[in-house]
């Protein structure tokens, strides 16, 4: 019976092989069966070296001989690479003529026989290196050293990272591997009568390095993780990447996107024609950071298309520039490369171009946090960065938002800051006067911005109390009728950069805290001449939701809530018109009734 519990996409040396892509299904990488280890081949015949195909070289040490064709054992060492590609940050290309060879840390080793039995398993060391020590084979037989594009522990503290064959939605994927050539245990010029060394290089020519370089940022990130916080229980992660992959970069916790028995996966672009992410480890790191948002704290975000100069909805700025932050503090840059065909973009944490600042813009929030972890003194707006927190106390902030009775933005991370770090207050909100946002969040002023399309030109103004965000989270009453036939007027289109609802004035919070178990009802009509006005529902409870009214038109909500805990009632309110995808939507006004028992 086969030890393999799993399927493992093998990359193997193959010579005079040809392969029809376009007959492979949906969802599988042709490129992994077209792949070529770069690696030499262990040293034989009592020769100590050996050189193979390729530019990689191996080694090879026989210590004594055997004969007959009984049990013995047999010692197998070397070290794992793949061949990174540097990002150019002045043509935000990749570099592909400067590739260098880096080690692949904290993946699964296996020994396999000839039909492909797990002898033995073990890790990469922090150096890329492994070893088997006498492990029990038959003589005259063949081993092979089998390299997967994954990081696996299952004793505390657990953790199930792996890169996957697919870009496909629905589709789960198959695992990356390297395999080497067979290592002859006792033939004529065996090269592993006792012992030997096998190295192994994935390389960029056949794109066989992006699963390793794709998981090294992951190890970078997990170890920085466990090094602050040594009991961290990582849920499984699924990284779908391939070399054509041009669906985006993202992360989900849909099974119709991860594929079924997946809890969290992320996607990654894989074409060099367009844009691919492999090499871009702040992309990479970013990506993970939501991963980890979701899995260890809470995201609250609602996704969509988003800028560092939109005027954002404060959970999604707050969710972007903690990606794009902690990525740079995971990988100790400040620079932020995402790299395309034609040249990408660089964001900079230590000296931001961004021209949106407030608790609605990923430009500020990001800068905010690596001011928080950097060593280097700044000043803006009258104000210096003079902190220079480690990684586990902005960690431990982070993780604080788990449980909190609202939603996870800026402030609420900057309360459980300044709650773990009571002398900093001041110099906390220093850095948050840089970046114009307010000491707390009862702290913040009118935000007002007019409408990003000139022919159908609005104003969006904070300071009427019928617009969102004055204030921000609308604190009401514990039973009853708690918001009495209110005006809220929402607009998608005002501070806009990129077309998405999720914009600052879209949506209206009210907090609550029920007296009485029972029902809560929320009725939302459009008052809007020509109805325009798509208002929908979400009610959350710590973060999860509780209903979620979406129908066009009108909403009538209702749900079942219990005695002293508290829910937030989101009235998400846009054009439309902005929904689909254009900016000549107006101001729209839903009239809002919220009941509690």
């Amino acid at each position: 019976m086969k030890s393999f519990v799993k399927l493992i996409l093998i990359f193997t040396i193959t010579t005079n092989f040809l392969l029809n892509c376009k007959s492979k299904p949906k969802g599988i990488n042709p490129l992994a069966f077209l792949l070529f280890l770069n690696r030499g081949s262990a040293g034989g015949g009592g020769s100590p070296t050996g050189t193979g195909t390729g530019t990689g070289t191996g080694t090879g040490t026989n210590t004594g001989t055997a004969t007959g064709s009984g049990s013995r054992t047999v010692t197998v060492s070397g070290t794992i690479f793949y061949e990174h590609i540097p990002v150019d940050t002045v043509t935000r290309t990749l570099n592909l003529a400067g590739k260098v060879n880096r080690t692949a840390r904290g993946i699964t080793i296996n020994l396999v026989d000839s039909v492909d039995r797990v002898l033995a398993t073990t890790t990469t060391s922090s150096t890329g290196t492994y070893s088997f020590t006498a492990v029990p084979v038959n003589s005259g037989s063949e081993i092979y050293i089998v390299a997967v594009a994954e990081m696996v522990k299952t004793t505390a503290p657990t953790y199930n990272f792996r890169v996957v064959n697919t870009t496909g939605q629905g589709f789960v994927g198959v695992t990356y591997a390297l395999k080497s050539s067979p290592q002859f245990l006792n033939t004529s010029g065996g090269q592993c009568l006792t012992s030997c060394v096998v190295n192994l290089t994935a390389l960029d020519s056949n794109r066989g390095n992006g699963p390793f370089s794709i998981l090294d940022v992951v190890y970078i990130a997990t170890q920085k993780i466990l090094t602050a916080v040594p009991t961290t229980v990582f849920p499984s992660l699924n990284l779908k990447w391939t070399s054509f992959g041009t669906r985006g970069s993202f992360f989900t916790t849909s099974a119709s996107e991860c594929g079924t028995g997946v809890p969290n996966c992320v996607v990654l672009l894989g074409s060099r024609s367009s844009d691919s992410d492999e090499f871009d480890l702040g992309v990479v790191a970013h990506e993970f950071t939501h991963y980890l948002e979701s899995a260890l704290s809470r995201s609250d975000s609602i996704g969509g298309s988003h800028s560092t100069n939109d005027t954002l909805e404060p959970r999604i700025a707050y969710g972007e520039g903690l990606g794009n932050a902690m990525g740079a503090i995971f990988l100790d840059n400040p620079v932020y490369t995402d790299t395309t065909a034609a040249g990408g973009f660089n964001l900079q944490m230590e000296t931001p171009t961004h021209t949106n600042n407030g608790y609605y813009s990923e430009g500020s929030i990001q800068s905010v946090l690596w001011d928080l972890y950097d060593n280097v003194v700044d000043s803006k707006n009258g104000q210096n960065d003079t902190l220079n927190y480690s990684f586990a106390q902005i960690w431990a902030a982070v993780l604080a938002l788990k449980n909190i009775n609202n939603i996870t933005y800026i402030h609420e991370f900057i309360v459980a800051l300044k709650a773990a770090n009571t002398g900093d207050a001041t110099a906390i909100n220093n850095i948050l006067t840089m970046e114009s946002i307010a000491n707390n969040e009862a702290g913040e002023g009118n935000v007002s911005k007019s409408s990003a399309n000139t022919s159908n030109a609005h104003i969006c103004d904070g300071s009427n109390a019928a617009y969102p965000y004055n204030p921000i989270i609308e604190t009401v009453g514990t039973t009853g009728v708690v918001v009495n036939s209110v005006a809220v007027t929402g607009s998608q289109n005002c501070g806009m950069t990129s077309v998405a609802n999720n914009k600052l004035f879209g949506s209206k919070f009210y907090r609550m805290t029920a007296a009485n178990s029972g029902t809560l009802i929320v009725d939302v009509a459009d008052t809007t001449a020509g109805g325009s006005e798509e208002p929908d529902v979400y009610i959350t409870s710590q973060g999860a939701v509780t209903r979620t009214c979406a129908t066009v038109g009108f909403e009538y909500c209702t749900t079942s809530i219990v005695a002293g805990r508290t829910y937030i009632v989101e009235i998400r309110t846009y054009s439309t018109c902005a929904q689909s995808g254009c900016t000549t939507g107006n101001s729209n006004i839903s009239t809002v009734i919220i009941t509690l028992p």
